[in-house]
């Protein structure tokens, strides 16, 4: 009777390991699932890098671009308004001396205007008092 409760045994053991082998397979299958989704996954992960460094690449590319046309255009604008200053400043400089010019011949103007009427008054008055001379003789 020992080895029918021995054979019992072993078949219980056979049973238990075969469920055991079955868990372990089924545990390998599944592993190697999960690890052949990690690889698709890391795969999927590489080409996303690779496209995103291109797409940064591009955009550095574009920024310096940009920042190569602003460049330019504020120092087009620089020398721009520079030159409009400087012409605003030469015409302001311009009119100043214009100013100072009507200034003194309008100054020359009165000193001449107060002259010929210093001489016109003795004009007249040496006009009148030779008609008074001419009056007396007559």
């Amino acid at each position: 009777m020992a080895s029918a409760g021995e054979a019992g045994r072993l078949r219980l053991e056979v049973t238990r390991l075969t469920t055991e082998l079955n868990e372990a397979i089924e545990e390998k299958c599944t592993a190697a699932k999960m690890g052949l989704k990690l690889f698709e996954e890391k795969e999927n992960l590489e080409v996303q890098v690779q496209t995103l460094e291109r797409q940064l690449e591009q955009v550095k590319s574009e920024l310096f671009v940009y920042q190569d046309t602003v460049s330019s255009l504020k120092h087009s604008q620089f020398k721009d308004s520079q030159y409009k200053f400087e012409h605003e400043d030469h015409l302001l400089q311009e009119s100043t001396e214009r100013e100072e010019d009507f200034i003194r011949r309008i100054a020359a103007l009165e000193v001449e205007l107060r002259t010929n009427r210093s001489n016109l008054l003795s004009i007249k008055e040496e006009n009148k008092r030779l008609c008074t001379l001419l009056m007396i003789i007559a």
